[in-house]
């Protein structure tokens, strides 16, 4: 089949083909990760890194405070300044990701940008319960283990 210039019309859809197929491709490589080109935006992926660390920071300090208050106001389950802030932290950070996880809001929030005192509230909150119930269970664990004193 011929074409008014002498040119094979398949051999001209054949071209155009392959030349949209690299040109997909290309794009494809650029916008996906591992795909060859820069991937999206760093600037993104760095607002992303900064909220969720942001977002850690604020579960350890409210997890440290809660779990440090837990063992203070009981004393049968205090782990020590050590115990508690360990147990604390750790609680905080579980607390806070456990609360983004249930309710979802907080998770949205925090993705978005800019300062959101709900997001942080909840964070707080997150933290600050996760560490105290920590350090409590920690305390009940570590006072059953310990052998009973004799009367």
């Amino acid at each position: 089949m011929r074409a008014h210039g002498g040119r094979n019309i398949d051999d001209a859809y054949a071209t155009r083909r392959a030349e949209l197929a690299l040109i997909i491709a290309a794009d494809i490589s650029q916008k996906c990760p591992g795909g060859g080109g820069q991937g999206p935006p760093r600037g993104k992926d760095k607002g992303r890194a900064m909220e969720t660390l942001v977002n850690l920071i604020i579960q350890l300090i409210s997890g440290v405070v809660g779990g440090n208050a837990a063992g203070a106001a009981l004393k049968d389950y205090n782990l020590g300044n050590l115990g508690n802030t360990i147990a604390g932290a750790i609680g905080g950070v579980g607390g806070g990701q456990l609360l983004q996880a249930i309710i979802p809001a907080i998770a949205s929030a925090a993705a978005g940008g800019g300062v959101d005192i709900g997001s942080i509230l909840g964070q707080i909150v997150g933290g600050g319960a996760g560490g105290a119930i920590l350090t409590v269970i920690a305390g009940l664990v570590k006072s059953m283990m310990a052998p009973q004193q004799a009367r």
